[in-house]
């Protein structure tokens, strides 16, 4: 996973107080918020495609050890599947671009398509 300058946003958003902001300073704390959580959805990807190649299965381990629900496990797990067959999506939804949403969709998509 490339580098992202995530520990600014994490530092600020430790910080905030929401309730002494006005709206412009809510926008910013919510972008900075869309960029932690596209890195860490992004980490949990590299998570669960490393799991897969222990074979190990991604969302029993996102499921145990992340504490995750089984649904959101396997969301995850998928998730990691398509990053991995998709650099560039991974490395957008670590920089906060797309979101897990998005690439869960290209997930299914990719999912129905046959091997041709």
């Amino acid at each position: 996973m490339p580098a992202i300058p995530i520990t600014a946003s994490v530092a600020t958003l430790a910080v905030a107080d929401p309730a002494s902001c006005d709206r412009a300073a809510l926008s910013e704390l919510a972008a900075e918020a869309l960029r932690v959580r596209g890195w860490l959805d992004a980490f949990e990807a590299s998570i669960a495609a490393a799991a897969a190649h222990l074979a190990e299965p991604a969302d029993v381990v996102l499921a145990a050890d992340g504490r995750r629900s089984g649904r959101d496990a396997r969301a995850a797990a998928e998730r990691g599947v398509a990053c991995e067959l998709m650099p560039e999506l991974h490395s957008a939804l670590a920089a906060g671009t797309v979101s897990a949403g998005h690439v869960d969709a290209v997930a299914r998509a990719a999912g129905r398509l046959d091997g041709d």
